[in-house]
């Protein structure tokens, strides 16, 4: 089968570094990035013929040059302030940095780089590393190149008031580099985490990231996992998230998708038990030529599972939003409960968005719906604002803000929804600007 030149530069880079990436001498180890690699090589990256694939093209890494990766690990690095006064880990160009980060104790917490759990947590970790996602390219890719990244274990009934933070910082330079983390957070029965994950680029850089997150929601336990995505503009983003919520588990996510210039944010949930949750929540923003992908896919397996899922964006310049989100109801999931909606903004003329709801019900007794809007500001509320005297660039930022806001009110904790705002305010005056030249 042929492949893209992008998928042949991975695997001759796969050959060049194998003996080099984290692990070596871990016989486990080496048998899953063999596996791994001979997957991917099968297929390749997947290409718009794939259907999942169709409306995100990966061609842009044709134009990357991965014979060499190189970083700058040691470089200083403009971090935002710290989310609260939890514990902190700081990934710069794919290295684990311990002098930027906040490594901080708490009881039933274990909070550490992968690294460190390579040997010592083999028995917790290896059927988490082992999961390849069946025919999923990226996720073999990311297997076989398996970097660094975090793990969160919660202890059974244990109660981290803290957020956790990790900062994955990408330092730019001029040539191409390539990223793989796999991350894992398993969290015990009655257990209860939050997390926020934020990926920062420079403006020039070209990377491209491969991120993997496998989560583990075991009876009764609680997961908030918020992620912020704003990597340089010249990179290809991709993460995805593989999460498993037993009975009265649930799994809340959040997702502020802004930066690079091709990214997708895939969530992929098994509820695996009678009475598990998730939430997936997310908020896009383009402009300029970016392409913001957000895929959902929820597998309801048992009875009486929850899903709930709210995706808005905000798009101008000749920006493009993808929406793929799948609720799938197995055969005897009866009292399954599973709503999704993707509404999207576009504040130009060139503006798009591709939107895809899917249902797949083999269940007869349950509650399920999508739906999907796209369309220009209100001009009746626009010109209220105006007629009491607001500026129009002022009131067309105060009604994207309200459009927004009803995701943002989803995540209630502090400091983290201010942060979020924030975020939005600073990408609308930057749009608003870009608009005006």
């Amino acid at each position: 089968m042929s492949i893209t030149s992008a998928s042949r530069a991975m695997l001759d880079r796969y050959e060049a570094v194998r003996e080099t990436l984290p692990g070596q001498g871990i016989e486990w180890l080496a048998g899953l990035r063999e596996a791994a690699v001979q997957s991917f090589g099968r297929t390749g990256l997947p290409t718009p013929k794939v259907e999942e694939w169709k409306y995100t093209n990966l061609r842009a890494l044709d134009g990357f040059d991965f014979s060499e990766t190189p970083g700058n690990a040691d470089a200083a690095v403009d971090l935002p302030d710290a989310v609260g006064a939890g514990p902190r880990l700081v990934f710069v160009d794919g290295v684990f940095r311990n002098d930027l980060s906040q490594l901080r104790d708490f009881d039933g917490l274990r909070f550490t780089p992968l690294a460190d759990r390579l040997e010592s947590g083999a028995d917790l970790i290896q059927p988490r590393l082992g999961d390849l996602g069946g025919d999923q390219p990226l996720l073999a890719l990311n297997g076989a190149f398996l970097e660094d990244g975090y793990v969160v274990e919660v202890a059974e009934k244990a109660e981290i008031a803290a957020t956790l933070e990790i900062v994955f910082a990408d330092t730019g330079g001029d040539a191409p580099t390539a990223r793989q983390p796999r991350n894992m957070i398993i969290a015990g029965a009655g257990s209860r985490v939050r997390i926020i994950e934020t990926h920062l680029g420079a403006a020039p850089s070209q990377q491209f990231f491969n991120g993997a997150t496998m989560v583990t929601v075991a009876e009764g336990a609680t997961v908030e996992h918020r992620r912020v995505q704003r990597q340089g503009a010249g990179s290809v983003h991709v993460n995805t998230v593989r999460a498993r919520i037993d009975g009265g588990g649930i799994y809340d996510s959040f997702v502020l998708q802004q930066g690079a210039a091709v990214a997708r944010d895939e969530v992929q949930v098994g509820l695996t038990a009678e009475d598990s949750v998730a939430r997936l929540n997310g908020v896009y923003l383009g402009d300029g030529s970016q392409v913001l992908d957000n895929t959902t896919v929820v597998r309801h397996a048992t009875r009486n599972s929850n899903s709930e899922q709210l995706y808005k964006g905000a798009l101008t310049g000749s920006a493009r939003a993808v929406f793929q989100g799948n609720i799938r109801v197995e055969a005897g999931a009866d009292g399954t409960d599973g709503r999704m909606t993707n509404k999207t903004l576009l504040l130009s003329d060139k503006a798009e968005i591709d939107t895809k709801p899917q249902l797949e019900i083999f269940a007869d007794d349950v509650k399920c719906s999508h739906g999907a809007t796209a369309g220009e500001l209100d001009d009746d509320a626009l010109f209220y604002l105006r007629a009491r005297g607001i500026p129009e660039a002022q009131a067309r930022g105060m009604l994207v803000e309200a459009f927004l806001g009803e995701v943002i009110d989803g995540v209630r904790e502090e400091p983290i929804e201010p942060l979020l705002r924030d975020a939005v305010g600073n990408w609308l005056a930057h749009a608003q600007e870009t608009d005006e030249a």
